[in-house]
């Protein structure tokens, strides 16, 4: 069990024997009473109350009660043999510090929403990568490889795209992962200066969360469907989810590879690879050309997944990696 792990049951131990505490009384905390306190042990809490009072000062460790009679505060209170402390707890300082533990909590990187977990785990990905390369605790990140990640966007959505990023470059400033960053006006570029000790153990708490959250995910016997299907229509540039729909750019290579997927039902259920999709939209067999535009593929992919996710909160739409594409099978079918 790690610190933190037995600090919280501690928190909660004291908050749960507060209830039970008649006004101007102490605190009597029990070892072994269903609170957990057992699995921390007699040792471990005492050290942890300790800390509570002298680095906190949100609780005082006060008396000991013992069959013989009542002591003042001393170092053999945890060997009492009625296993309990007995403590002053210091109402609204301990409350106020409470609240502020909780949030820090419930702030760590592995306990935040999905949403917001992806965000982070993507830029610390970007990071990680990026300092491989450089080999310094000060980097530059550009959150997007080229300008065709921008194709589709209103400068709007740029706006909100540049506010995302900087929301996450905020977050791990927070939790000390970044010592300092800049970046200039409508910019999707950052400089940074990383706490390297502190990045590495974040990205691994991110790792392992990561990995928890897919072992929990139930295994598919049969393909998930919606009550609407995907439809685009090219004259407009609109793509229509249900009652969501975006609008495209039509010349953008985003709105060529929507149009091109959604183009009838056997373009909607293939699975192209990115020489297809390339020959497709650029109108052309020359495996040279082919070659040369293969860089398009995967930004577009992704730009137009985090597009349509940005404007309708549906983050599935494509199913794709760095040599194919297709629409997610739950887009396909009507559900009557």
């Amino acid at each position: 069990m790690t610190y933190e792990q037995k600090l919280d049951i501690v928190i909660e131990a004291i908050k749960e024997a507060k209830k039970f505490t008649r006004k101007d009384y102490l605190t009597k905390l029990y070892i072994g009473n269903g609170n957990g306190l057992t699995r921390v042990g007699i040792d471990a809490t005492y050290d942890i109350l300790l800390q509570l009072q002298d680095d906190e000062k949100v609780i005082k460790v006060n008396k000991k009660i013992t069959s013989q009679g009542e002591f003042d505060q001393t170092i053999d209170i945890k060997n009492d043999v009625k296993n309990y402390f007995l403590i002053e707890v210091l109402g609204e300082l301990f409350e106020k510090w409470c609240a502020i533990y909780q949030i820090k909590q419930k702030g760590k990187v592995e306990n935040l929403s999905e949403k917001n977990f992806r965000e982070v785990y993507f830029v610390l990905g970007q990071i990680d990568e990026q300092l491989q390369l450089e080999q310094s605790n000060k980097l530059s990140i550009c959150f997007v490889e080229s300008a065709h990640d921008l194709d589709g966007y209103e400068s709007n959505d740029v706006d909100e795209l540049i506010g995302s990023y900087i929301k996450v470059i905020e977050y791990l400033k927070k939790i000390d992962v970044i010592k300092k960053y800049t970046h200039g006006t409508m910019s999707l570029d950052v400089d940074l200066t990383i706490d390297v000790s502190r990045f590495f153990e974040v990205l691994e708490s991110a790792r392992i969360a990561k990995l928890n959250s897919e072992k929990k995910e139930p295994k598919q016997t049969n393909p998930i469907t919606t009550n609407f299907q995907a439809n685009y229509d090219s004259k407009k540039g609109i793509l229509s989810l249900g009652s969501k729909i975006v609008r495209f750019n039509k010349n953008s290579f985003r709105a060529k590879l929507i149009e091109l997927i959604l183009k009838d039902e056997k373009n909607k259920k293939y699975e192209w690879s990115w020489d297809e999709v390339i020959e497709a939209i650029e109108d052309t067999k020359d495996t040279g050309i082919t070659k040369d535009n293969k860089k398009k593929f995967y930004p577009a992919c992704d730009g137009l997944t985090k597009h349509v996710a940005l404007k309708t909160g549906i983050n599935d739409l494509l199913i794709f990696n760095k040599s194919t594409v297709q629409l997610n099978p739950k887009y396909i079918i009507r559900v009557c």
